[in-house]
């Protein structure tokens, strides 16, 4: 992998190949090992299935308006998260742009508001809705009811998770993070309602900033805690499901090179992730009296694509 300077900005050529079908340009919103995993991932997986290797770059999401392509409209975008998905779209007149790693209400927005001139893929960063519920009935088995903190913005998420929760036998049980109080502080005076807690994604609920205080008081508590995220996990939830960067990207080669023979203008889809791993805690489910199963036992279970 070599850099190169462009407008500023670092870029980084991911390989120096021949041209080909595929011209890549990732689009990052900053320069994070797994961010460059899931580019590279991507046209190795393009590779594989087309037995050439695509011309790709790597650019930060501040500097794609600025970025100097021959020809707009035989260029992939990929775009990893929201913000990178953003600045493409804006920046993109004529192209096809693929956004990966982008919650969900973000990715509903932008391709709401998206000009017909550009066709737009998105996979989602959140996990199916039935295959956390499975989950849920496989890891808490003892328990009637799981909570889920969310605001305004999760709504439509929240009534996908309740449509598959309901015929139980756990219930759902969202709690609701009003624009005026902390998430905390809604903790604090809910948590003795509390059996479990399903953690979502959400800028007024469980979110990077608020995890590490909210798991310190479910341990506590022997709450057990499902989580979106391999680092919730070491830091004390039960258990994890989530995508690698790898998974992503092989998902992205996959829908790349399928819509490589129709490509109608301003073509419009949303997926959520295929493929999954999953991450436990065995001393957390021993502290709350779960009997702790492996991850392979439980991806078993759920199946590599419910």
């Amino acid at each position: 992998m070599r850099a190169v300077q462009l407008a500023g900005a670092l870029v980084l050529a991911i390989a120096s190949a021949p041209a080909t079908a595929f011209d890549l340009v990732f689009v990052l919103p900053e320069l994070r090992p797994k961010y460059q995993e899931l580019a590279t991932a991507t046209a190795s997986g393009i590779a594989a299935q087309t037995n050439s290797t695509p011309s790709s770059t790597i650019v930060l999401f501040d500097e794609v308006a600025q970025l100097n392509v021959p020809d707009e409209s035989k260029t992939e975008y990929i775009a990893i998260g929201f913000k990178a998905l953003s600045a493409t779209v804006d920046a993109v007149e004529n192209g096809r742009i693929y956004g990966v790693v982008v919650p969900y209400h973000k990715a509903v927005e932008t391709i709401a508001g998206a000009i017909e001139t550009i066709d737009l893929r998105i996979i989602s960063a959140e996990q199916p809705p039935d295959r956390i519920a499975k989950l849920t009935k496989a890891v808490l088995a003892e328990r009637n009811s799981i909570s889920v903190f969310h605001s305004k913005t999760n709504d439509d998420r929240v009534i996908q998770l309740n449509r598959v929760f309901k015929p139980g036998p756990i219930a759902l049980k969202p709690i609701d993070v009003p624009e005026n109080q902390d998430v905390l502080d809604v903790l604090a005076e809910q948590i003795s309602d509390i059996q479990a807690l399903l953690a979502v994604p959400d800028p007024r609920g469980v979110n990077r900033h608020t995890a590490r205080h909210i798991l310190r008081s479910t341990h506590r508590r022997k709450i057990p805690v499902i989580a979106y995220s391999r680092e919730f996990v070491k830091s004390g939830a039960l258990v994890a499901i989530y995508s690698t960067p790898e998974q992503y990207g092989q998902q992205l080669a996959d829908m790349i090179v399928g819509a490589q023979q129709r490509r109608p203008a301003g073509e419009r889809s949303l997926a959520r992730p295929k493929d999954f791993d999953i991450a436990v805690n065995e001393r957390v489910a021993r502290t709350i009296g779960l009997e702790p199963q492996s991850a392979e036992e439980l991806k078993a279970r759920l199946g590599a694509d419910p």
